[in-house]
């Protein structure tokens, strides 16, 4: 998500667009206001790279922040959309289409989440806080799987009942594809 957002900020940056970045995390969004030229995309960079994702996310409240801030942005929220909150990101986005603007999902998500490719069994830990599994993965795989591809297709029909623009983004895949179908949208 980092790389891309970057390598979408740049491409921005190039054409003389303005480019801003917030990061949410928790409910609270850190937001570098809109601005062009190479200062600023070196400015997001420093951002990015130095704040490690961290912690559950309310990203429906960083976003409402967002899109008030900045009404009539093109808006691409880059996330693994694994929220306290299931789909609180799609309010304010859904607002924020519904007058006119344009608002990207781009769902990032690792191989490993779409494959569950585990099979001794092993202890997971969540990375958002929600502790420590002891799993044994064959007994778990299919019903994971099965969750897993559930999960991505409610995110989808949510984007398309919506009019937001989705865009899955597995990060076992080069970026120049969806690169270039977020610059074509």
């Amino acid at each position: 998500a980092r790389t891309l957002g970057l390598a979408l900020a740049f491409v921005f940056l190039r054409q003389g667009d303005r480019v801003g970045l917030a990061l949410i995390d928790g409910d609270h969004a850190s937001i570098l206001p809109p601005r062009g030229g190479e200062r600023q995309l070196h400015e997001m960079a420093r951002q990015v790279l130095s704040r490690p994702p961290a912690g559950p996310t309310a990203l429906g409240s960083g976003l409402e922040a967002v899109v008030a801030r900045h009404p009539r942005a093109l808006v691409l929220l880059l996330s693994d959309l694994l929220t306290d909150q299931p789909q609180d990101w799609l309010v304010p986005l859904s607002v924020h289409r519904a007058r006119g603007r344009m608002a990207w999902v781009i769902h990032v998500v690792d191989p490993a989440e779409i494959d569950f490719p585990y099979e001794e069994p092993a202890r997971f830990v969540g990375l958002e806080g929600e502790g420590e599994l002891g799993l044994n993965p064959r007994e778990l795989a299919a019903a994971y799987r099965q969750e897993f591809a559930s999960f991505l297709k409610d995110q989808e029909e949510a984007c398309v009942d919506a009019a937001l623009l989705h865009l899955l983004v597995n990060t076992g895949e080069p970026l120049d594809a969806p690169l270039r179908e977020v610059l074509r949208g």
